[in-house]
């Protein structure tokens, strides 16, 4: 939010916890730009909301903290998603995060896919990232490979 805000853009930031919510307001007065902010858990915001938006960003917490979590995360990052393209504008972005090291780009994939034909959208993957350099993951240890970042664009 802060990065697309010191571009100018309109943003509107969604969090459940408050105390986040005022370290972004804090964040946002130090640097003089002006945001909005919503005190909200993220599946009922998206469910009321009735706007659409060129850009979403979505970075759930960890959700698959345990491989006997897998299914029924998998459900949640689905209808996060969902109704993440929902919301969007024409030519719209959706970006979504994982921190979950059970979550493949893969599972990802497969499920943005599923979301968009669901909805009877088309949309290709612009952007795909990982753990950067300064977040290195050793060949001995790929339970650290927690990182993944999708952007998908309606077309």
């Amino acid at each position: 939010g802060l990065a697309a805000a010191l571009s100018g853009g309109d943003v509107l930031m969604v969090d459940c916890s408050q105390r986040a919510i005022e370290m972004s307001q804090r964040t946002f007065e130090h640097h003089g730009i002006k945001g909005n902010w919503c005190v909200d858990d993220a599946w009922k915001f998206l469910a009321n909301l009735n706007e659409k938006f060129d850009l979403i960003v979505i970075d759930p917490p960890a959700l698959v903290t345990d491989k006997s979590h897998f299914n029924i995360a998998k459900g949640a990052y689905m209808s996060l998603i969902e109704k993440g393209f929902s919301h969007l504008t024409e030519k719209g972005i959706l970006v979504f995060a994982s921190c979950s090291s059970f979550v493949k780009r893969k599972h990802l994939l497969q499920w943005g896919e599923k979301s968009f034909h669901k909805l009877g959208i088309q949309a290709h993957v612009i952007y795909q990232s990982g753990h950067e350099k300064d977040h290195p993951v050793p060949d001995f240890l790929p339970s650290m490979r927690y990182l993944e970042c999708l952007a998908w664009q309606l077309i």
